[in-house]
């Protein structure tokens, strides 16, 4: 209802629901303020005309809307954000009405109310916009539609909402006797008359009524499903009388036994003899022209064989033989037809068409029924899959990530079962797995990270810590931003290094010949240290860590532990492990108070030398081979490096579960990696390239 310019937009937009008794509807009030107002009509009709299209007799009604209203507060956040939008200029009402139940949302400043007639014949009113606003409390931008109201509908209840406008024209004392009074056209025409000359209201106005199926020109009213009901009673009474009129093979034969049966003895031996000699030459003729086909047949197999397994004039032969036979086949049969009578040619072309007609109807009987049974199939598996994808958003909706994932890989497994051979069916699966993919991809976490490239040249990388990076030759390059700085360290005790750890401003190393080595900071050279080991320590050393004044020596067999002395020095080792535990296929050690290892396709967390175990499940697709492992103590936080799915995992110790996985194909070729959390970067180091990119969405 508009008289004069309006200020801002309104809208108000209902769509029936396929097939059933309800409606979908939405009343929009928006303020000038918002420069969007296009973008926000668009996403609010599409979101309204899908739920009305999607949402069938199996479909739960509350799922499905929250669904719907989560997709909403995401779009409308995003506007918000931009500024084009304030949160202050939306006042949006959402809801279905579905056989006898209700369900509602809104935001904003609208009005709703609810009534219903009592026992006593008196409506009961329910303001339903204090609900919606005192259970809101203070909207924010991130969930504009927080509270959602439903319940049940009888006969005679009304439900009416109406933009802001309407408190400057009425209140509710004065709207709800017309609504309890009027039908729905006079009850808006009233509270029209009210209106003063320049306003601007939106309103939508729903009373439900119970049907009556009565005849047309008696009784109060005649429904829509009344209507149909009788018609449809109307053409099964038509078909059966129509079906008692058509000529029957029973009443067909009757006739004719009666017509055998009208003369005397003579005539009806007459008849039937008569009839007896079409049949039996009818008969002959079919029998003789069957024999001479199959011997056509036999021979054109046997011509064909031996002209397979012969050459030159002897498959000549055969192939003109075969054509020979068929040739007096051919002329048989067709000098057989022209010296029949014409009763037996009329008997045979009228065999031969009901045989052709017979074999072509039984054909296509069956063509139409498997097409219709495949159709059946694949419209329940279709069905059997969108249920499974509506039960993983509604898992979603309720933070339960291991049940949306098994429903959607349960809805990968129904997609593959589907026949793809025609070309519209396999487009139709790869759009609905592209769909479910991406989906999985939401609840895996799976980001794509921003790498930065930064390669090195005329040297191979053994190995990095934090912004240090550790070449096979002993030197070594500072990382800043984008950009490695050599800084020289050859000293000639040095061999190849495969090992490095530092702590503080102590770098520790381990080379080729297993010769432990401390970076001089003053000479900037390598030089031997002395500790004292376990016999063959060092040979099957495969990682080594620096944790306070502590050297952790990872091998195959046992996890030692050096304690660092004054001189520089390190003690005698001693085993770490109060239990025994197989370290074989072990590669890499973390350490945060407690021991995190890298393992063959796992991770294992060990505390006061007895291993403990790690929840892995929330990780999907499991892990390959893990080459390794990255934490703290002051972080919440594991790092996995997985190269043979070409990701990095970020791990909550705390609740043991998956936060994010970066994947790219470069980082398949890391060989270990840290992490700065000061700056929120990851480290990557490949055999001639470091990998860095930011962390700055997880973290």
């Amino acid at each position: 209802m508009l008289r004069g310019k309006p200020k801002g937009t309104f809208l108000t937009f209902t769509q029936s629901l396929e097939h059933k008794n309800g409606h979908v509807f939405l009343l929009l009030d928006l303020d000038a303020s918002c420069k969007a107002a296009p973008s926000v009509i668009a996403l609010l009709r599409e979101s309204v005309e899908r739920l009305g299209r999607t949402l069938s007799d199996n479909s739960h009604l509350q799922h499905r809307f929250e669904q719907i209203l989560q997709s909403i507060n995401q779009e409308l956040s995003e506007l918000i954000k931009k500024g084009s939008c304030p949160l202050e200029s939306l006042h949006i009402a959402l809801g279905v009405l579905r056989d006898e139940s209700f369900i509602l949302s809104a935001t904003g400043k609208l009005h709703a109310l609810f009534l219903r007639k009592t026992a006593k014949q008196r409506f009961r009113v329910f303001d339903l916009s204090l609900n919606l606003q005192s259970e809101a409390g203070r909207v924010e931008e991130q969930k504009l539609f927080r509270v959602v109201l439903d319940g049940d509908l009888q006969a005679d209840d009304v439900l009416f909402l109406a933009s802001r406008g309407l408190q400057e024209v009425l209140t509710v004392e004065e709207i709800h006797p017309l609504l309890s009074t009027l039908p729905p056209a006079s009850a808006l025409e009233a509270i029209e008359q009210y209106l003063p000359e320049k306003t601007h209201l939106s309103i939508v106005l729903f009373q439900v009524r119970e049907e009556k199926d009565v005849l047309t020109g008696f009784g109060k009213h005649t429904t829509g499903k009344s209507s149909m009901n009788a018609l449809l009673e109307s053409e099964r009474t038509t078909t059966s009388m129509l079906d008692l009129e058509k000529p029957h093979i029973q009443q067909t034969f009757s006739q004719f036994v009666r017509l055998v049966r009208s003369g005397n003895a003579i005539e009806r031996k007459e008849t039937l003899r008569r009839i007896g000699e079409k049949l039996l030459s009818f008969a002959q003729i079919l029998g003789s022209q069957l024999f001479h086909l199959l011997t056509s047949v036999a021979v054109s197999i046997v011509s064909l064989i031996s002209a397979l397994f012969t050459r030159g004039s002897r498959r000549e032969r055969s192939l003109n033989n075969m054509k020979s036979t068929w040739g007096r086949t051919i002329n048989s049969m067709k000098s057989q037809f022209r010296h029949a009578g014409r009763g037996s040619r009329v008997l045979l072309i009228g065999g031969i068409l009901f045989i052709f007609l017979f074999s072509s109807v039984t054909l296509y009987t069956r063509l139409q029924t498997t097409t219709q049974a495949e159709k059946s199939a694949l419209t329940a598996t279709y069905e059997a899959i969108q249920q499974k994808r509506d039960g993983a958003h509604a898992s979603i909706l309720y933070e339960d990530e291991v049940a949306a994932r098994q429903l959607l890989q349960e809805a990968l497994v129904l997609l593959a079962t589907v026949d793809t051979r025609k070309q519209t069916q396999q487009d139709q699966v790869d759009l609905i797995r592209a769909g479910i993919e991406e989906e999985m991809n939401a609840i895996r976490h799976i980001l794509q990270p921003h790498l930065t490239a930064i390669a090195v040249v005329d040297k191979v990388i053994s190995t990095g810590e934090g912004n240090r990076v550790y070449f096979r030759d002993g030197s070594s390059a500072l990382l800043t931003g984008s950009v490695l700085t050599p800084t020289e360290h050859a000293g000639s005790e040095a061999g190849s290094l495969r090992l490095v750890t530092a702590y503080n401003d102590t770098v520790i190393g381990l080379d080729e010949h297993n010769t432990f080595l401390e970076l001089n900071v003053l000479t900037n050279q390598w030089e031997r240290v002395g500790i004292n080991t376990i016999e063959g320590e060092f040979a099957d050393t495969k990682d080594l860590l620096h944790y306070g004044e502590r050297l952790y020596v990872l091998t195959s067999s046992n996890l030692y532990r050096h304690q660092r002395v004054g001189n520089g020095e390190y003690g005698p080792g001693t085993s770490w492990l109060s239990d025994p535990i197989d370290l074989r296929q072990v590669v890499s050690i973390a350490i945060d108070g407690t021991v995190w290892l890298a393992d063959n396709g796992s991770v294992r967390h060990l505390d006061q030398g007895r291993e403990i175990g790690a929840d892995l499940g929330s990780i999907d697709p499991p892990l390959g081979h893990v080459r390794d492992v990255w934490t703290a103590a002051e972080t919440p936080h594991l790092f996995i490096l997985d190269p043979d799915q070409n990701r990095v995992l970020i791990y909550n110790k705390e609740s043991q579960t998956l936060v994010a996985q970066y994947v790219d194909k470069a980082i398949g070729s890391a060989l270990s990696m840290s992490i700065d959390l000061a700056s929120k970067q990851v480290i990557l180091y490949a055999p001639t390239t470091v990998y860095t990119f930011p962390l700055s969405d997880t973290l």
